[in-house]
C-alpha cells in the first residue's frame, strides 16, 4: 500500500499523522506530502487498487475519504458524522460525486500518482526542524511495481488534471498544468443547447469567462 496525504493545518496534521504512523507500522507507506503553493492544498481524490491476479478498480472525484461526507441515493447523510452540531442535522446529507473506472484508463490514473509518488522533491518547502525530516524522507527510495495491464473497454477516457507552475517546479510539469480548464472552456464553446457542470473548478476566470461569454451571445429561454 502506498499514499498520499496531504499534511494538513496543525489540527488536521495529527489526524493524518496517525493514520500515517498506523500504516506504515504494518508494512505500508504513507507519506504526507506538502509539496504545494503557499495556502494551497492537494485536491487529487483517487483510490486505485491493482490487485496481482485480475483487473484492478479506481475511484476518482469530488468524494473527501473522511466522515462525514458518505451519502447514499437517499441523502440520509452519513452514519459516522463529524459535526455533531450541523444546522442541518446530526447527519446533514451531502451531495458528492465520485466515479467508479475500470480498464486501461488506470494506468493514467496510476501515472498520476506514480509521477508525483517518485517526485525527489523534499516532502515539505518551510525552513524548520519538520521540513529537515521531511526531506531526509523524500530521499528514500519510492517505486511502485507495474501490474499488467488492463482489458481494453469500449468506452473512451481521458484523465485531466491541473498542477500549478510553482517554484521549485513539478519534474513532470514544470511548466503547471490546466487540461481540466482546458476540457471544460473546449466542452463550453461546442455546447449548442444545454451546460451542465458540476465541478469545483468554477473559481478559475479561464473557465468563468468562456461561460459567460456563451451566456451573453445566446441568453437563455424565459
Amino acid at each position: 500500500m502506498r499514499g498520499l496525504v496531504w499534511r494538513s493545518h496543525p489540527l488536521g496534521e495529527l489526524a493524518n499523522r496517525g493514520l500515517e504512523a498506523e500504516i506504515n507500522r504494518n508494512g505500508g507507506q504513507v507519506l504526507l506530502d506538502q509539496r504545494v503553493l503557499p495556502f494551497g492544498s492537494h485536491h487529487q481524490k483517487l483510490v486505485l487498487v491493482r490487485p496481482r491476479s485480475r483487473p484492478g478498480v479506481a475511484y476518482v472525484g469530488g468524494v473527501d475519504l473522511c466522515h462525514g461526507r458518505r451519502d447514499g441515493p437517499d441523502h440520509g447523510g452519513d452514519p459516522q458524522p463529524m459535526d455533531r452540531h450541523s444546522p442541518y442535522g446530526l447527519r446533514a446529507p451531502w451531495h458528492d460525486l465520485q466515479l467508479e473506472l475500470r480498464g486501461p484508463a488506470l494506468a493514467q490514473l496510476e501515472l498520476s500518482f506514480r509521477e508525483r509518488w517518485e517526485d525527489p522533491s523534499r516532502l515539505d518547502d518551510s525552513p524548520n526542524l519538520r521540513a529537515v525530516l521531511s526531506r531526509l524522507r523524500s530521499w528514500l527510495t519510492r517505486k511502485c511495481s507495474s501490474p499488467a495491464p488492463d482489458p481494453v473497454s469500449q468506452q473512451a477516457v481521458q484523465v485531466l488534471r491541473t498542477y500549478p507552475r510553482r517554484r521549485p517546479p513539478y519534474p513532470f510539469a514544470r511548466q503547471g498544468e490546466l487540461s481540466s480548464a482546458r476540457a471544460l472552456t473546449k466542452a463550453i464553446g461546442q455546447a449548442e443547447r444545454l451546460i451542465y457542470i458540476e465541478d469545483q473548478y468554477l473559481w478559475s476566470r479561464a473557465v468563468v469567462e468562456p461561460l459567460a461569454r456563451r451566456l451573453l451571445a445566446r441568453p437563455p429561454c424565459t
